[in-house]
Parts: structure tokens; sequence; C-alpha cells
């Protein structure tokens, strides 16, 4: 029997700082309740928070993932 276990590892366009920096600025401009949620979607990295000045829903993508061109 073969293993069918595949890793996928996904790799983001921006570098760390760039990234680090995006979710700093995304977290000043949240409101601390509900808390902001990052994940990951099909594309890339998202920032999910109600903006503090607005309260509307903000989705805001922090990286696109990097295309596998091979």
């Amino acid at each position: 029997m073969t293993d069918m276990t595949v890793t996928f590892r996904n790799t983001l366009e921006k570098d760390a700082e760039s990234v680090a920096f995006a979710i700093e600025v995304a977290m000043r401009e949240a409101r601390s309740c509900p808390a902001p949620i990052l994940h990951m979607n099909a594309d890339g990295l998202v920032i999910e928070y109600n903006s503090a000045s607005t309260g509307a829903k903000i989705f805001e993508k922090i990286s696109r993932l990097q295309t596998n061109n091979s």
C-alpha cells in the first residue's frame, strides 16, 4: 500500500517584515471587541476586523500566496 499523504506548503508573496507591518496597521484600525481574526483563505492571508471609526466589517488581504509556475 502506498502512502497517499501530501503535504502542502503555501508561501506568501510578501516577506515577514511586510506582513508584520500590515498586521500592525490593521490592528491599529480595528476595534478590540470583537477581536480581529487572522486567517488563510484560498489565495492569501487575510485579516477580518471591525473598523474602530465606522464599525464596518473589513476584510483586508495582508499578502497573496506565491504562484507556483513549475
